[in-house]
């Protein structure tokens, strides 16, 4: 235990604040396994609440660093206005020197500077440790699992369908209809059996959630690790012809998913912005260049502002040409909620150069995103493809768009794990919306119910649609 311990509490110097953040996912890369096995010895000693606090410790290193960079001084600020403020200036400059390349820090900076800012720093990052503990004062219930079957171990290992993972290196929002093929289908029917019986049946029974529901579902929030984290856990259940009644997740709970504990702590420690005045940001790219043309996005766009205007939302609509970087990122520092009905790519050289296809050949990036100072953000929407995707190299960092948006202050979004349908889209987002609109002023809070009800809706409409089209879409967040 004392060897994990030692191990866990290096991961800031590993990850070492002064440098550019690929370089610290690339020695990063190795550590999940260490992690993970940190928390199974906690186990075997008894200690869950150990082993959820070297899991949070080990998860999403990077995105804990720029949030400890960014916790307001507000306290501090009122008590030491003077350290409060060298606390800032040295925050703002570690986070600067993470955004740039070796090439741009070597040109930019003398080698002494960040060596000295990063120890001055090292306080900041020993906050995170602190935040984690404060957020275990809680019971940690242990719910063992018995040992995994061959059917979940082979499903987790090495069964993901070839047909998802070559959706997964897409970078295209489909228009038309996509078709399943039934050994795709079967393939997809014995996963989602497999992470039921062998994970999310136990896990719903272990917190009491034994009983189907029909309304006031109660929510769940799926922090996970390791190779699950590109699982549809949300999805989880029995499936086809012989299903039995309730035998899906969704039946008992509406499902969120959270990057880590600390932002979940983070999402509910920032209030919710007042909704008078709200503004809402809109933004439609069908024709990114070198991409096949998805008109389906003016129509998911139109859906939007006539039920937004309609209870007096003002949306600013950028559309085409006018979806500049640029515009984007000024229009998103003064709206509330963001809409986003566009291409999406995965980068899976450069993690953090994955992005939203906007004008011409721009991209909004997740480099782009993480650098926004958004104090107005609350709630998006990302109906593009490969949003919510990570990367299989940094299974613990959640190096992906819906996780940026996260830490760039949005405290709870809808994304996507992989392609979706250009005909679809429009749809989920029209019931969504006037879900959440319902109610006066709106509540993003009800984004999971939201998405909940316009999944059930979509398949009432076409029961035997194919998991590709529907599963992809995730909550994540508060």
């Amino acid at each position: 235990m004392k060897a994990y311990q030692v191990a866990l509490d290096l991961l800031p110097e590993l990850a070492w604040l002064g440098l550019p953040i690929p370089d610290r996912h690339h020695h990063l890369r190795e550590v999940s396994l260490v992690v993970r096995d940190a928390a199974a010895c906690a186990l075997e000693a008894k200690e869950p609440e150990k082993a959820v606090e070297w899991l949070e410790q080990g998860r999403a290193v990077i995105w804990g660093q720029m949030l400890n960079l960014r916790t307001p001084m507000d306290a501090l600020m009122e008590q030491d206005p003077k350290r409060a403020h060298e606390l800032l200036s040295l925050s703002s400059q570690l986070e600067r020197l993470g955004m740039q390349s070796n090439t741009e820090l070597q040109n930019s900076v003398h080698q002494s500077t960040p060596q000295s800012i990063a120890a001055q720093a090292h306080h900041v990052t020993k906050k995170r440790q602190k935040l984690i503990q404060e957020g275990l004062d809680d019971q940690v219930l242990h719910i063992p699992l018995e040992d995994p079957s061959q059917d979940l171990d082979s499903a987790v290992g090495r069964r993901l369908p070839k047909s998802l993972r070559e959706l997964a290196g897409r970078s295209i929002r489909l228009e038309g209809v996509r078709e399943g093929d039934s050994t795709t289908e079967n393939q997809f029917e014995s996963i989602l059996s497999a992470l039921w019986l062998g994970i999310v049946k136990p896990v719903l029974d272990g917190l009491a959630f034994s009983t189907p529901q029909t309304a006031n579902k109660p929510r769940i929030w799926w922090c996970l690790t390791g190779p699950l984290v590109f699982f549809p856990i949300h999805a989880a259940g029995i499936y086809g012809g012989e299903s039995k009644i309730r035998s899906k997740v969704s039946d008992y709970v509406i499902s969120s998913y959270t990057p880590s504990v600390t932002a979940l702590v983070e999402g509910y420690r920032r209030q919710s912005v007042s909704y008078k005045g709200l503004h809402m940001l809109a933004v439609a790219q069908p024709a990114a260049s070198g991409q096949r043309h998805i008109p389906g996005t003016k129509t998911e766009i139109n859906h939007i502002k006539d039920l937004a205007r309609a209870k007096g939302i003002h949306v600013i609509t950028l559309h085409e040409d006018q979806a500049t970087v640029a515009k984007v990122q000024k229009e998103m520092q003064k709206c509330q909620w963001a809409h986003f009905a566009c291409h999406g790519v995965q980068d899976v050289a450069t993690p953090t150069a994955s992005g939203l296809l906007l004008a011409g050949d721009s991209c909004l990036t997740l480099a782009n995103i993480i650098q926004l100072p958004l104090p107005e953000a609350d709630f998006a929407f990302l109906s593009a493809c490969h949003t919510a995707t990570g990367d299989e190299k940094f299974q613990e960092e959640s190096v992906h768009l819906a996780a940026g948006m996260l830490l760039a202050g949005y405290r709870g979004l809808i994304a996507t794990m992989w392609t979706i349908e250009d005909q679809d889209a429009p749809q989920v987002a029209k019931d969504v919306y006037e879900h959440l609109l319902q109610t006066s002023p709106p509540d993003p809070i009800k984004a999971a119910e939201a998405l909940h009800l316009a999944v059930e809706k979509l398949l009432e409409k076409s029961p035997k649609k194919s998991f590709l089209d529907w599963v992809p879409y995730i909550h994540m967040g508060i």
